[in-house]
């Protein structure tokens, strides 16, 4: 009884927050691109090295290779660290491990 009443109140809140919310990660991600142009990263960010690829539009929002993603989101994240003020601060560098 009690979790068909969970249910319900999941399913309402779904349906109370309107059909675009599941596309509302998209949008999300295609400010931060937008932000990181206005921070100039294609001249910063993108000419750091070979590995570094331009950031496309969705490209966090699904998940095709997520090693990939995760070592140009923590480079990315260094990089905005360095460009704040800490000129210390070291970039991941990616590690193949082989087994």
């Amino acid at each position: 009884m009690e979790d068909q009443q969970e249910e319900d109140g999941q399913q309402e809140q779904l349906t109370s927050d309107g059909p675009g919310k599941e596309f509302e990660i998209y949008i999300k991600n295609e400010e931060l691109v937008d932000k990181l142009k206005l921070l100039n990263y294609e001249d910063g960010f993108l000419k750091l090295g070979f590995a570094y690829k331009p950031i496309l539009k969705h490209y966090f929002v699904r998940s095709r290779n997520i090693g990939e993603q995760f070592f140009l989101f923590t480079s990315l994240a260094a990089w905005l660290i360095k460009k704040s003020g800490e000129e210390s601060f070291s970039m991941p560098q990616e590690v193949r491990d082989i087994v």
